[in-house]
Parts: structure tokens; sequence; C-alpha cells
């Protein structure tokens, strides 16, 4: 039942199918990125598109949100928006 796991890593994976307006989140071991997509891919047809992040580099997302004040996050949303020119 195990497979060999040497070298492999740990990625959350969020895709999205467009028909049912529905978001997926599945946890997945892969030895790339482009393996996780492709596994999540290739279980989930139905899906137009996903996007694989590996745990450590999730993790540093998330330390480094949680460890801005509130004031911070809205001015950077605010000036993405303004370079984006719409919202």
């Amino acid at each position: 039942m195990f497979v060999n796991m040497q070298a492999k890593q740990k990625f959350l994976v969020v895709s999205y199918d467009a028909d049912q307006q529905q978001w997926f989140y599945d946890f997945v071991l892969a030895k790339t990125e482009e393996q996780a997509r492709a596994q999540v891919l290739a279980f989930r047809p139905s899906v137009i598109s996903a996007d694989a992040v590996e745990i450590n580099e999730l993790k540093g997302f998330v330390e480094t949100l949680g460890s801005k004040r509130l004031e911070e996050v809205y001015a950077a949303w605010e000036q993405l928006k303004s370079q984006a020119g719409n919202c």
C-alpha cells in the first residue's frame, strides 16, 4: 500500500471546477509542484486549473501574514488595487 516516499514533498494543491463553481483543496505527495498539479488534474478531470504550493513555502506565507498588522495588509491591498487599475 505504501509507495516509495523518498524525496517526495507535501503540497497543497488548489483547483477550481467552473461547471460546479467549486474550489478543491487537496494534499498531495510529489517530487515537484508540476507533478502535484498533474496528479490533481488527473484525479479531477473537470477542474480547469490547479496550483500547488510546497508545505514549507505555505508555512512561510502564513507566518508572514500572521506577523502583519491589519493596517499593513489593508495598505498592501490598496496598493495592489491601484497598480491593477480596477476594483
